[in-house]
């Protein structure tokens, strides 16, 4: 603070903030329609997230929303053609 009623400096860290770095044991490996309830057991809040970073076999790509849904809904179909 400098005195006034404003802080000088403010360093904001969300509190699952801390919990990023457990995502990555948690998560390699699992097959993505696994992931939302994988991520919702600590309880995260992450705002206005859209896309994710995903690194395999040393290359990194960007997911996007719609590349995730399609993913999903391919998956889907996978599971309901077996179960059928």
């Amino acid at each position: 603070m400098d005195g006034k009623e404003t802080p000088e400096t403010w360093k904001v860290k969300g509190s699952s903030y801390s919990n990023l770095m457990s995502w990555i044991p948690m998560l390699t490996g699992e097959q993505l329609a696994d992931i939302p309830i994988i991520v919702a057991s600590i309880d995260p809040c992450i705002s206005c997230t859209d896309r994710v970073a995903v690194v395999r076999d040393g290359t990194s790509g960007i997911l996007t929303k719609g590349d995730m849904t399609l993913l999903s809904r391919e998956k889907t179909r996978r599971m309901t053609s077996v179960a059928l």
